[in-house]
């Protein structure tokens, strides 16, 4: 009704409405740490990959050849 103070759930530890919540999105809309299987194994390897590019770039940098 008009006039009455919007109730914000779920309140935080400060009672003040989150980030999410003051853009409008709901905190329920994702659970946050659930994920899948295959987007796990996806986020490992990628993480893996990634390690290893800045891993060759720095052996090779080491190296002391030319414009590495």
């Amino acid at each position: 009704a008009e006039g009455e103070a919007s109730v914000i759930w779920p309140p935080d530890a400060t009672g003040k409405p989150s980030v999410l919540q003051s853009m409008g999105q709901k905190e329920w809309d994702t659970i946050p740490g659930t994920t899948s299987l295959g987007m796990s194994v996806f986020n490992l390897s990628n993480a893996i990959m990634g390690s290893g590019i800045l891993g060759l770039a720095f052996a090779l940098a080491n190296t002391g050849i030319l414009l590495f």
